[in-house]
């Protein structure tokens, strides 16, 4: 349900029979704090600590394919979530870690917490 393309790096799910890449960009972003009403530094602590709902992970999935169709809806994505080959915890899973991921590369942050000030202060 959840690998990587070989050639990109991205991760890909399947959903309603197809192949999605999951990005998650300033679009993404906006669209998950927007539709959740909160930022996206407590969406990814609820992550961190388990605490996701059903709606948020939802989000989250949705979000991620936005890049490849602006008017996928996040009731649509739930319909395509219930199908029976669908795993969702390892759809989810594979979304929420490229979430993580993509803002530590957008904020340009480091494994150690790094957030550039030490750099910017120099």
């Amino acid at each position: 349900m959840g690998r990587k393309q070989a050639d990109t790096g991205i991760p890909v799910i399947e959903l309603n029979g197809e192949r999605f890449e999951v990005k998650y960009g300033i679009l993404a972003t906006r669209s998950i704090e927007r539709e959740l009403g909160k930022p996206i530094n407590v969406v990814l602590e609820e992550f961190d600590a388990g605490n996701l709902n059903i709606t948020a992970l939802t989000t989250i999935i949705w979000a991620g394919l936005l890049h490849a169709r602006r008017k996928l809806t996040p009731e649509l994505v739930s319909i395509w979530l219930e199908a029976e080959d669908v795993d969702f915890r390892e759809v989810a899973k594979t979304c929420c870690t490229e979430l993580g991921a993509s803002m530590r590369r957008l904020l340009r942050l480091d494994e150690s917490g790094d957030d550039g000030e030490n750099e910017a202060k120099n």
